[in-house]
Order: C-alpha cells, then sequence, then structure tokens
C-alpha cells in the first residue's frame, strides 16, 4: 500500500512496479524511497538517505535516522503488517495526521528497507496546509502531538533512546522553524499553552535530556 497527494505524482510509469519488486524481495514491512521536491516549475531531490540505500534495517532501533523521513507517501507498506498492528490514521483530525501514523508504523516494523528508488514528485505549494500558520492548525497539531506521546508511551520496551531522542529532535525543530512567531505571539491562548504543556510532556520522555529541556528554547510566559 502506498499513498499519494492530488496534487503530487509518481516518476515514471513502472515505479510502483520497482517499488513494490524491492519490497517483496527483502520481505520487508515498510520499504523507504526517495523523492523529488518541484518548487516554482523548478525540481530537486530531497533530502536523500544515500549511505543507507540497498540496505535493509531490522527495526526502527537499528536505524533511527529514518525518522527524518517527513511524510507517509515516502514508504510502501505491506498491507498484512498494516492489518497486523491496526495502524491507521488519526480520525479525529482533518489534517496533520501523516506524522502519527508513518511513526506508529515505524515503531512496529521488524524489516525496513531504504530504497534508492525515486518514486514521487511532491509539488510545493505556498497556500498549502502544510505552509498554513494558524491557531487552527496548531489545535490540529496539538492532537497530532498527544498521539506521538501516547504512541511512546505505548511502546517504551520497543523503542530506543536514540529514537526517542531523533523524535524530540524533529519537534524542537518543527518549533524553532514553524511555530516559534505564531506562539510568542498569542501567549494567552489556550492552543498555545496545550502546545507548550504537550512538549514539555514530550521532553520529559528523553532518557538524555533533562525535564528542564525546553526552558532554553521556550522563552514564553503564560503570565
Amino acid at each position: 500500500i502506498c499513498f499519494l497527494d492530488a496534487d503530487d505524482e509518481f516518476c515514471g510509469n513502472d515505479v510502483l512496479n520497482e517499488w513494490y519488486i524491492e519490497a517483496y524481495t527483502n520481505c520487508a514491512d515498510l520499504c523507504k524511497a526517495q523523492n523529488e521536491v518541484e518548487r516554482k516549475g523548478l525540481v530537486s531531490l530531497s533530502y536523500s538517505f544515500n549511505k543507507y540505500h540497498g540496505k535493509l534495517f531490522h527495526g526502527l532501533n537499528e536505524f533511527p535516522e529514518i525518522l527524518n523521513a517527513t511524510s507517509c507517501w515516502q514508504f510502501l507498506y505491506k498491507r498484512s503488517f498494516l492489518s497486523k498492528f491496526n495502524l491507521k490514521f488519526l480520525e479525529t483530525i482533518k489534517q496533520r495526521e501523516d506524522r502519527p501514523f508513518f511513526f506508529h508504523a515505524l515503531v512496529h516494523a521488524e524489516r525496513i528497507y531504504c530504497s534508492s528508488l525515486v518514486s514521487t514528485r511532491y509539488l510545493v505549494r505556498e497556500a498549502s496546509t502544510m505552509r498554513t500558520i494558524n491557531l487552527e492548525q496548531l489545535s490540529y497539531f496539538n492532537v497530532h502531538l498527544q498521539n506521538i506521546i501516547d504512541i511512546i508511551n505505548a511502546n517504551l520496551q520497543r523503542i530506543s533512546g536514540k529514537a526517542i531522542e531523533f523524535t524530540i529532535q524533529y519537534y524542537i525543530s518543527t518549533f524553532i522553524n514553524y511555530w516559534k512567531d505564531l506562539l510568542v505571539s498569542n501567549l494567552k491562548k489556550k492552543v498555545v499553552v496545550e502546545y507548550i504543556d504537550l512538549m514539555s510532556l514530550l521532553a520529559k520522555l528523553s532518557p538524555f535530556s533533562s525535564d528542564g529541556i525546553l526552558l532554553d528554547i521556550l522563552p514564553l510566559q503564560r503570565t
């Protein structure tokens, strides 16, 4: 099973067949492909896992770098694997449900294959959901973030400290590069307070960092 946004496209007529063959040959629960990015008519190769191409990993803990992937459509999923663990998209939010889905899949995957195949061309639109930053979008993201925390808490025996740290660093980067200005200008809003509390809960899951990890990066006051 794979996913494709309505405004994106596969990079060739044989991509799905080639992708399937690689996943099947390696008995992969998930097969990670590469993707192109089209921005204002210019096409480039997205972040590439070059040194991992052609390698099979036995679970997330052996390959925590896979958490640098950004979307569910970068993977081909074995249907029986998804059914076995009842892996589904969140139904409580209409947007920003991508990462919780593929994060949950990565937590349970026992065989992850990293392919050099360039499968998909992603079209960057300035007015897209991912580039819309407002309080409504933050409310969706809070549900997303709570789900990530719930997945980690339910699988603490399966997820290594390094994989948890990769996850925390991803969300710190998201805060710094994406949400920060919105938060600073809306400090007293309930949805902002909820976000700060969720980020603090996430940080406390780190086996390497102190509970106060966010104090240095969140110069936010609620009063």
